[in-house]
């Protein structure tokens, strides 16, 4: 069996190293083997040298270039060059475990009726990142793996959500949404983990709770105008009352007041930028294909 790990980057050459590093030092046995699919999303610093360097050390490396900027652009042109029946994701600031893979793949061939799963991520300290938190539409792209068959069933990530894209963020969720709908079957399994290399900042962890309720919000709206699930709109609803009454409760807690107002931003522009998307730039782009052809 071969696994094909794909890794998108944009401006981390530095910080690529390590994860690259990682990848060449895996664990093997007799049941797999693995290449590694490095897509640069058109990074500015010096990412090519050093995936020319690493393609120089191992014939394991392909280098991809993908000039549209965004996370489900660079996934998408991975998962078109993979050769691998599992495919593997990770992020370029983070460090899997020298087992990860083997991990994988001996976790997969004993459940041979899972489509993929959501593995697990902690910190250098060794604390978990998504501590009693079960639920598969977290989302946490840094550590997932799915059959590459899933991908021909239910399509590729969402290019409108993900890093770099107006969404965002929350493509992952999107697409673990889209195989459920399918009737597919995917699990968390956080005993599978890759550390994250640093903390977030309180500045960061802010921008973070902002960006990923827009993205979350732009998803639940593609099923509520696409789909008619109205449950979505009472998700966003709720979202939207519940911040909103905390911030109006005078919270004591400077930080979670932060956080609340930073979601209830991230919901109301998620909601703005989800009708421009699924109203008027979807349906251009059809009129453009179409045209194209």
């Amino acid at each position: 069996m071969l696994i094909s790990v794909i890794v998108c980057t944009c401006n981390r050459a530095q910080s690529l190293r390590d994860t690259l590093e990682a990848l060449l030092n895996q664990k093997t046995n007799n049941n797999f083997d693995y290449e590694i699919v490095l897509v640069d999303n058109n990074s500015k610093d010096d990412t090519g040298k050093v995936t020319q360097e690493y393609q120089y050390r191992s014939q394991r490396f392909k280098y991809v270039f993908e000039p549209k900027q965004g996370l489900s652009y660079a996934r998408n042109h991975g998962i078109r060059e993979a050769r691998g029946e599992l495919i593997v994701f990770t992020d370029d600031d983070c460090i899997p475990e020298p087992d990860w893979l083997l991990k994988i793949a001996e976790f997969l061939a004993q459940n041979p009726d899972l489509d993929g799963f959501l593995g697990g991520a902690k910190w250098e300290d060794g604390r978990s990142m998504y501590p009693q938190d079960n639920n598969i539409l977290r989302g946490n792209g840094l550590n997932m793996a799915f059959r590459k068959t899933l991908f021909k069933k239910v399509g590729l990530f969402e290019e409108f959500l993900g890093a770099g894209s107006l969404g965002f963020s929350a493509e992952d969720a999107e697409f673990i949404y889209r195989v459920t709908r399918a009737g597919g079957k995917i699990i968390v399994h956080d005993a599978i983990t890759i550390i994250h290399k640093h903390r977030i900042g309180t500045n960061e962890q802010l921008k973070i709770y902002y960006r990923d309720m827009i993205g979350l919000t732009i998803f639940r709206l593609k099923y509520l105008l696409y789909h008619g699930e109205f449950r979505m709109l009472k998700e966003i609803i709720r979202s939207i009352q519940y911040n909103m009454t905390m911030l109006l409760s005078n919270v004591k807690d400077e930080q979670k007041r932060l956080e609340k107002k930073a979601r209830l931003k991230g919901t109301l522009i998620g909601i703005a930028r989800g009708f421009c998307i699924w109203w008027l730039l979807v349906p251009c782009r059809k009129i453009t294909t179409r045209a194209e052809k």
